[in-house]
């Protein structure tokens, strides 16, 4: 948002996808 107050106003969206059910919570590197 350009506005400190849209910013201040803005809330997150957690959102669930399909497509992968592993648990990424303890990955510390990626290689491609």
């Amino acid at each position: 948002p350009s506005q400190i107050d849209d910013l201040k106003a803005a809330e997150p969206v957690y959102e669930t996808l399909p497509g992968w059910n592993d648990d990424l919570t303890t990955v510390r590197n990626w290689w491609c």
